[in-house]
């Protein structure tokens, strides 16, 4: 046997290679398939070209030929019979160049990794590059998807390739089942023509895409001129609109076409790179790779789940491959179940992937127990310091891919982050028991402070409580809640109808907006209506809500008062959902406002006065900005506990708010900022239930009282 001379130090300890591998030799039909494909994808971007040319042709051709259209009486008309198609041909013309010329928006890529500081993830690489015979990568980077990929750094004519691996695959994959990922991938260049082919294939559906998809102010300009021109201005504009649509179905067609052509041999080839994969790792680690990689797959879903959760409060896991690799070994099992069974589903016509199913089965016909042998331990092993460069990229993945700020989180471990998140779904079930759907956004609850009694006496009260919203609750009031909702959504229509009418439109879809005629003096009147009507909910509400409150306060001074729970914790909370109840109202203000900004700001071109629209929207905008300046001076001087969490802080951080903030912040605040105040509530309810389940049934002492008992 044929071992791994390398030292220990750069991973001998980690795998051995047994023999060599035999390249997969390619069938005449498909290196002439290769050919063809090949052909075909030059040939499309030069029928692109033609195009371009042909218009540009057609264009000149008129502009020489048809002078004397010019000539003669009806100028107008002659004017614009001349004049119309030489517009209509360039603009035609520049919409079809326009996205060549631009270039994508850079980001800031993944991080690269050096091999100084990793030796034996370089080794581990160059190896599986000599036994598939592929070119070794000039870089190396990692990221925080479940994935990883091989691409050529520059172009389609050198060999120079760079490799992404995805930190999940290495927390989550062995050394062995991660060596048949990265043969696969090298699977791909291990034929000159087939990396070529590959690099082609993607550039020129990526460039038809951009043609036919891209979009800008242009295409939004144009549109706008073809509703406000006048007369045969209108008639030009529209036609050339048209063209431009005519044009993109033509390439649309072509970008089909190309995708079509590629498919066969795109999935080819990934049956070519599978057959290095089972040559290197064997066709069991194949079938149990591909299990897992679904089952990582599904993780990262769950956990993007649990991270919308936490972003709520600002708390998220700090090693994200940790953490997707975690919840891939705590979901349920019929989940992890249907997983594991083999997929069955065929493979379509226009897939550029084959099936698993297909693929395991073309697997099967490789076989083989593959050439690396041992390779058991984690993959996460080939990194020198695998904990701190996930914890780099996932930092990195927030700021760059996500769009987050990281100063403005709070980095938790796996456990803390799993902890929070079973917390909080704790915290959300017992909000939904206590209220049963009686509950909403709009009607803050503000919480008396925690009674000293006696622990009979806060027996009394939290079984009074309890008692009056049992009698009061039911479908009927469930329905008035729902209304209230309701009625907010037609506030805000009302308000957005004021406000459009501000900015100088004329005509507003008054259906649209659930009114009659849709002018200023129908809104007013509408939104005076509805606030009574909210008024006459109110009425209804309130017994039920202060029944509710005081249950929650009573029932977090009977948890302290018998040793299950914190004084200070339970003043804490309630301080806090009072603070944040508070300012509720702001909150809903800022919702209609930003809800009218944005759909001023996407009339905005279409306004009869454009000038007299921007100025209504830097009004509202100065707006929204003075009010979460005045949310951040309210909750800054309170303290923002986070149940579960060891981070402290003030409301206003907890809400993601600054003392300089723009209004484009303004709806992730007041996402945060409700999220939070349910969350709180919900540890509230979670507490009161649970003392509700060993409420004594015998007289307690006198002298025990909550401000007596020591803090737990």
């Amino acid at each position: 046997m044929v071992t791994n001379s390398t030292p220990a130090s750069t991973g001998a300890d980690l795998y051995a290679i047994a023999g060599r591998i035999e390249p997969t030799r390619l069938s005449p039909t498909y290196r002439v398939g290769l050919m063809v494909v090949a052909v075909a994808m030059l040939l499309l971007p030069l029928i692109y070209v033609s195009l371009i040319g042909l218009v540009g042709y057609a264009t000149w051709w008129h502009l020489t030929a048809n002078v004397g259209l010019m000539s003669g009486s009806a100028k107008q008309l002659r004017f614009f019979t001349y004049v119309g198609p030489i517009f209509i041909g360039l603009v035609v013309m520049f919409f079809l160049i326009k996205p060549l010329l631009a270039r994508p928006a850079k980001d800031a890529g993944p991080i690269e990794v050096d091999e100084d500081a990793e030796p034996v993830l370089f080794a581990f690489v160059r190896t599986i590059c000599g036994l598939v015979g592929a070119p070794i990568p000039r870089r190396i980077l990692v990221d925080c998807r479940v994935n990883a990929s091989a691409g050529l750094v520059r172009g389609v004519l050198r060999r120079d390739l760079s490799l992404t691996i995805g930190l999940p695959l290495a927390a989550g994959l062995s050394v062995r089942e991660l060596g048949g990922v990265l043969a696969h991938e090298f699977g791909h260049f291990a034929q000159g023509g087939g990396m070529r082919l590959t690099a082609l294939v993607r550039s020129v559906n990526a460039w038809f895409a951009r043609v036919v998809y891209e979009r800008d102010r242009w295409d939004e300009e144009l549109e706008r001129l073809s509703k406000r021109g006048d007369g045969w201005v209108t008639i030009i504009v529209a036609v050339a609109g048209g063209a431009v649509w005519l044009s993109r179905r033509i390439l649309a067609g072509l970008m089909w076409t190309g995708h079509a052509v590629s498919c066969f041999m795109m999935r080819q080839m990934e049956y070519d790179a599978d057959s290095y994969e089972v040559k290197l790792a064997g066709v069991e680690t194949f079938a149990r790779t591909s299990t897992r990689l679904r089952e990582l797959g599904m993780a990262s879903q769950f956990a993007y789940a649990d991270l919308g959760d936490g972003l709520q409060s600002g708390s998220v896991p700090g090693d994200l491959p940790a953490y997707f690799a975690s919840h891939a070994a705590r979901m349920p099992t019929e989940v992890v179940n249907r997983i594991r069974q083999a997929p069955d589903e065929a493979t379509g016509v226009f897939d550029t992937h084959p099936s698993d199913a297909d693929r395991l089965a073309a697997a099967r016909t490789v076989g083989g127990d593959g050439v690396l042998v041992r390779g058991e331990a984690a993959a996460s092993a080939l990194f020198a310091d695998f904990a701190s460069l996930c914890a780099k990229a996932t930092r990195h993945h927030y700021e760059h891919d996500l769009g987050l700020e990281p100063r403005a989180l709070t980095f938790v471990s796996t456990e803390t982050a799993f902890s929070d998140s079973g917390a909080r779904e704790t915290r959300r079930q017992a909000l939904n028991t206590m209220f049963d759907g009686c509950l909403s956004f709009l009607r803050p609850l503000s919480l008396p402070a925690p009674p000293e009694l006696p622990l009979h006496d806060l027996d009394a009260g939290l079984r009074a409580a309890r008692a009056t919203m049992s009698a009061l609750a039911g479908e009927s009031l469930q329905a008035q809640y729902r209304q209230c909702e309701a009625l907010e959504g037609q506030l805000v229509d009302a308000i957005t109808v004021v406000k459009l009418v501000d900015a100088g439109f004329k005509k507003v879809d008054a259906q649209s907006f659930g009114l009659q005629k849709g002018t200023r003096d129908e809104a007013e009147s509408s939104a005076a209506l509805i606030q009574q009507d909210q008024q006459a909910i109110d009425a209804t509400l309130r017994p039920f809500e202060a029944a509710a409150a005081s249950r929650l306060s009573y029932g977090g001074a009977w948890a302290a008062a018998s040793g299950k729970g914190s004084v200070d914790d339970l003043t804490s909370a309630i301080t806090a959902v009072n603070a944040l109840a508070a300012v509720v109202p702001v909150l809903a203000e800022l919702r209609r406002l930003l809800n009218v900004l944005t759909i001023v700001e996407n009339n905005l071109e279409q306004a009869p006065n454009v000038a007299q629209a921007k100025r209504c929207v830097g009004q509202i905008q100065q707006v929204v900005a003075n009010r979460l300046r005045h949310l951040h001076d309210s909750l800054a001087v309170t303290r923002g506990p986070l149940p579960g969490s060891s981070a402290d802080s003030s409301l206003a951080a907890r809400c993601g708010l600054s003392a300089s903030m723009s209004f484009e912040q303004g709806g992730a605040v007041i996402q945060r900022a409700w999220g939070l105040y349910f969350d709180l509530l919900g540890h509230l309810a979670a507490t009161t239930l649970h003392g509700e389940q060993t409420l004594t049934t015998t007289t307690t002492p006198t002298t025990t009282t909550m401000a007596t008992v020591t803090p737990t």
